[in-house]
C-alpha cells in the first residue's frame, strides 16, 4: 500500500477462544501419532488444551523428540504438573497463543492427591476485564474402593477453591476427565448406571456433579449427554461420556460451538472442544494472584538469562517449556 496508508496489524488475540480437553493416556505416546507442532490444530484448533493422564518431567525434554517439537511450536507454552509415581495421573496445559508468553500461572494442589498431579490451574483476564480461572482436572478413579476417600478429598478441594474464586468475581472454565457418568445416557450400560455401585456411577460421584458442581457452584455442563468420550479397547464394546467442559452461567451465552472430536483416536479418549466468544488480554490476573485459593501454591524459579521459566512443584517434577515470540 502507499506509505500514507497505515497498515493495521492483525490482532494478536482473536475474538474467539477455543478450549479443548483431552485425556491422552501418555503424552509421549500420543506425540508419536500427532506431531507436537500440530497438537493444538488437531484438537479443534484450540488456543488452550487441557491434557490429562501424562507422566513426563523436565528431563524428558532433552531426550524425547516429540516433546521438543511441542515446545518449539509457534507460540506454544507447555506447563505440566505430573509425578514419578507408578502410572499416569498428571495434567498439563498447552497454549497456542502469542498472548500466552506473557504470563502463565499454574497453581498446584497441596494435598496428598497433589502427588499424582491431578489438577493444574491458569488465570487469565479478558479484553472486557473479566477474570477467568481455567481448571484442568484428572479426577480420581474409584475402581478400587480405597480410592474413594481420595476422591472425596478432591471434591472438597475443588468446591472450596471455586467458591473462593467466585467470591473474587472470577468466572470458571472447568475442563477434564472427571471419571463420572452423571446422566443415564452417559453410560453405555443402563443397568450398571441404575445399580450405582461401580466407578463413575457411584451416587457420591453423581451427586457431587449435579448437587455441587452444577448445583451449589452453578456451573453449566455444555457438553452433550450421551456423546461418548471414552471407548474401551476391543473386544469390549463399551463407551461413556466422562470428559467435560463446565462453565460459569455468565459464560454460557458465550459458548458458540461444542464438538466431540470422534475422529481423533490417538487415545482411548477423544477430545472435547468448546468455542467461546472470549478474547484474552493476558494470561494473568492480579486480583486472583494476590489472593490464592486455599490449598493452592505457585512457586516460580526464573532465570534472567533464559526466555522461559521453570515452574517447579513441591515434589520437583513440574516442567514448563516456552518459545519466545517476537
Amino acid at each position: 500500500p502507499p506509505p500514507a496508508i497505515a497498515i493495521v496489524p492483525r490482532p494478536l488475540v482473536p475474538d474467539m477462544l477455543t478450549v479443548s480437553t483431552y485425556n491422552v493416556n501418555s503424552l509421549k505416546r500420543l506425540l508419536t501419532v500427532i506431531p507436537g507442532d500440530k497438537l493444538c490444530e488437531r484438537v479443534g484448533g484450540a488456543t488452550v488444551v487441557a491434557l490429562q493422564e501424562i507422566r513426563c518431567g523436565q528431563a524428558d525434554w532433552d531426550t524425547d523428540p516429540g516433546l521438543r517439537a511441542l515446545s518449539h511450536a509457534a507460540g506454544a507454552v507447555y506447563a505440566a504438573h505430573c509425578t514419578r509415581k507408578k502410572g499416569y495421573a498428571g495434567t498439563a496445559w498447552v497454549l497456542n497463543s502469542p498472548a500466552a508468553v506473557r504470563t502463565v500461572n499454574p497453581a498446584e494442589w497441596r494435598s496428598p492427591a497433589a502427588l499424582e498431579g491431578r489438577i493444574i490451574v491458569l488465570y487469565a483476564t479478558t479484553t472486557d476485564d473479566l477474570p477467568l480461572v481455567f481448571i484442568n482436572i484428572y479426577q480420581v478413579n474409584t475402581l478400587s474402593e480405597d480410592r474413594i476417600p481420595v476422591r472425596e478429598e478432591s471434591h472438597t478441594f475443588v468446591r472450596q477453591a471455586v467458591l473462593h474464586w467466585q467470591a473474587l468475581g472470577a468466572s470458571i472454565i472447568l475442563l477434564g476427565d472427571l471419571n463420572v457418568m452423571p446422566n443415564r445416557g452417559d453410560c453405555f450400560d443402563p443397568q450398571r448406571y441404575d445399580t450405582a455401585a461401580t466407578a463413575g456411577t457411584r451416587l457420591m460421584e453423581r451427586d457431587y456433579f449435579h448437587k455441587v458442581l452444577c448445583g451449589e457452584l452453578g456451573l453449566v455442563d455444555v457438553g452433550r449427554v450421551g456423546e461418548a468420550t471414552w471407548f474401551s479397547p476391543p473386544p469390549q464394546p463399551s463407551c461413556h461420556r466422562i470428559d467435560f467442559c463446565l462453565v460459569s452461567p455468565e459464560l454460557q451465552s458465550r459458548v458458540v460451538e461444542v464438538k466431540t472430536l470422534a475422529n481423533v483416536r490417538a487415545s482411548d479418549h477423544v477430545p472435547v472442544s468448546v468455542r467461546m466468544k472470549l478474547s484474552i488480554r493476558r494470561w494473568s490476573n492480579a486480583t486472583l494472584e494476590a489472593s490464592p485459593a486455599p490449598g493452592l501454591d505457585v512457586t516460580v524459579r526464573s532465570s534472567r538469562a533464559a526466555s522461559s521459566r521453570d515452574i517447579r512443584s513441591f515434589f520437583g517434577s513440574t516442567a514448563t517449556k516456552r518459545r519466545k515470540v517476537e
